[in-house]
């Protein structure tokens, strides 16, 4: 729907909802001196121009556009150019716009202006699901879907995360570590200083591989509700340029610290202890706890999924039994 109204030029941009309401500005909201129109919006504008620039010099299907043309021409045939290109360069100016336009919004209804190498992080994330949804492929053995909370296998521990994020000072993320019994081990919650949600999550990963490696775990299953936290990890080579990329080395490393190590994404639904931990950091002032006993805010989810821990290890026993 974007695409088709770029096209049609019919995107309700400044310059044109003030020629019917006065009581708009027709310049554009992020640069503030130039008419916003869809050019503008999309190519011109500082922001975009730089975003642009990053593409450009990180996308090796970027390197099909002649730049003069793609700097020059006038917006129908700046639309019909790119739209004239290979499929692939098709793939990353349909994403760029988009996240353009997000960007575009932010700034007009919430006045948060997105700088623009977080514009191309968010634009490359997506523009690599993309291809992986194209290509049609799966993460790998070692990213699978589980359906509910479980125990892990008899000798691991597992760590389920995550993180909570509103604003960039005003962040966190917690986790916890169990038995293969559900019982509680440990667990632990942080304040961030995180850009987005993602950083949040990645922090919360971080925090608890440091915390396994430190306890001497050799073994660990760790479960995400963030499913992008995994496709982020399944391709690492793929982010050097990311704004993260520490983050990202330092838990690449951290991951080879264990004899055997997974990680799997679990639904929200299922993740609610670990969420529990992530809601309480984000309402902390500062610093870092540790809590070696459930605290009281989790005892309902924590009791809850520890009795179908339970029931599950159970049923498994009288399954053997049975089957023997």
């Amino acid at each position: 729907m974007l695409l088709w109204n770029c096209v049609h030029e019919i995107l309700p941009v400044a310059n044109t909802l003030s020629m019917y309401m006065e009581s708009i500005s027709r310049y554009c909201s992020r640069c503030s001196y130039i008419p916003e129109t869809h050019l503008h919006l999309f190519r011109d504008c500082g922001d975009s121009s730089i975003l642009w620039n990053f593409i450009f010099q990180r996308i090796t299907v970027a390197k099909e556009v002649c730049l003069n043309s793609f700097f020059n021409l006038n917006w129908q045939q700046w639309m019909a150019y790119n739209l004239s290109l290979s499929r692939s360069w098709r793939m990353v100016f349909i994403v760029a716009v988009w996240h353009i336009w997000k960007a575009r919004n932010r700034a007009v209804f919430e006045l948060k202006m997105i700088k623009p190498f977080s514009v191309y992080n968010a634009f490359y994330v997506d523009y690599r699901e993309n291809i992986l949804m194209m290509q049609g492929k799966g993460a790998g053995n070692w990213l699978q879907k589980a359906p509910a909370w479980k125990p892990p296998a008899p000798g691991f521990l597992k760590l389920n995360i995550d993180g909570s994020w509103k604003e960039k000072d005003e962040a966190g993320g917690g986790g916890v570590f169990r038995s293969e019994t559900g019982n509680w081990y440990i667990g632990f919650a942080s304040k961030y200083n995180a850009i987005t949600p993602l950083a949040a999550e990645l922090y919360a990963l971080r925090e608890g591989l440091q915390m396994a490696v430190e306890y001497g775990v050799q073994k660990l299953e760790v479960e995400t509700d963030a499913e992008l936290l995994i496709k982020l990890l399944t391709s690492m080579e793929d982010y050097y340029h990311h704004e993260l990329a520490p983050v990202i080395k330092d838990v690449a490393c951290l991951m080879t610290r264990f004899s055997s190590f997974s990680i799997t994404h679990l639904p929200r639904l299922f993740n609610k202890l670990a969420h529990c931990m992530g809601q309480y950091a984000i309402s902390m002032a500062l610093g870092h706890k540790v809590f070696l006993d459930p605290p009281p805010f989790t005892d309902v989810v924590y009791q809850t999924q520890l009795k179908q821990a339970k029931d599950s290890l159970k049923q498994m026993g009288e399954s053997s039994s049975a089957s023997q």
